[in-house]
C-alpha cells in the first residue's frame, strides 16, 4: 500500500509539471519569434543601407563624369585661350569657375565617401548583431528541443498509469454487469467475480460454472 500511494503521488507531482513545461514551451516560443522579429528588421535595414551605398557610389561616379567633362572642357578653354588672347579676361574667369565647380565636386565626393565609409561600418555592426541573435535563437530552440522531450517522456509516464490504473479498476468489476465491484464469494467453487445483484441473478459460477450451493458477501476495506 506505501508503494502504490508514493507511485501515484510521483505521478501527481509530474502531472503539476506539464503546465510548467507548457507555458516553458509557449515563452520559448514567444522569445523565438520576437528574436526572429528583430533579425527580419535588422536585414531590412542592412538592405536599406546597402542601397544608400549603391545610390552615392552611382553619385560619385557621375560626379567623376562630370569631373573629366569639366577637366576636358578646361583643358580646351585653355589651348583657346592661348590662341585667343584678346579673349584672356573671359577665359580667365571662365576658368575661375570652373575650378571652384571642381574644387566643390571634391569637396562632394568627399563627404560622400564619409557617409560611405559610416554606414558600411553600422553595416558591419549589423551584421555582428545578427549573427548574435542567430546565435540565440539556436540556443533556444536547443533548450525548446530539451523541454519538448521531457514532455513526451511525461506524457509516456502518465499514459502508462492511467493503463494500469484502468486494468486494476477493470479487474475489481464484476464479469456480468461490467459496472459494480466485486461483491460476493461463490461456495463451493470460491470465485469472487460478481456483485451482489448480479449473484443473486446466477445458480453457476460464471467463471467455472460449477454450481452454487451458498453465497458469502465481502466488504473491501478503504
Amino acid at each position: 500500500m506505501s508503494n502504490s500511494t508514493g507511485t501515484v503521488h510521483s505521478v501527481a507531482v509530474e502531472r503539476k509539471e506539464i503546465p510548467v513545461c507548457q507555458d516553458s514551451k509557449e515563452s520559448f516560443e514567444d522569445i523565438i519569434k520576437t528574436l526572429e522579429d528583430e533579425n527580419k528588421g535588422l536585414q531590412e535595414h542592412v538592405k536599406t543601407q546597402e542601397g544608400k551605398i549603391r545610390g552615392m557610389e552611382n553619385e560619385i561616379k557621375t560626379l567623376n563624369d562630370r569631373f573629366n567633362t569639366v577637366n576636358k572642357d578646361l583643358g580646351e578653354l585653355q589651348r583657346v585661350n592661348e590662341k585667343q588672347r584678346e579673349s584672356e579676361a573671359i577665359n580667365e574667369e571662365i576658368v575661375e569657375t570652373l575650378i571652384k565647380e571642381t574644387n566643390r565636386k571634391v569637396d562632394s565626393e568627399l563627404s560622400l565617401q564619409e557617409a560611405i565609409n559610416s554606414i558600411t561600418e553600422e553595416c558591419s555592426s549589423l551584421k555582428g548583431s545578427e549573427a548574435s541573435l542567430q546565435e540565440s535563437i539556436k540556443i533556444i530552440l536547443d533548450d525548446l528541443e530539451r523541454v519538448q522531450n521531457r514532455e513526451i517522456v511525461l506524457n509516456e509516464t502518465i499514459k502508462r498509469y492511467e493503463d494500469e490504473t484502468d486494468r486494476r479498476r477493470e479487474s475489481q468489476m464484476c464479469i456480468v454487469c461490467m459496472t459494480t465491484e466485486l461483491k460476493v464469494v461463490f461456495i463451493p467453487c470460491g470465485h469472487l467475480v460478481t456483485c451482489s445483484d448480479c449473484s443473486r441473478r446466477v445458480n453457476q459460477c460464471p467463471s467455472c460454472r460449477q454450481h452454487i450451493t451458498s453465497r458469502v458477501n465481502i466488504f473491501r476495506q478503504n
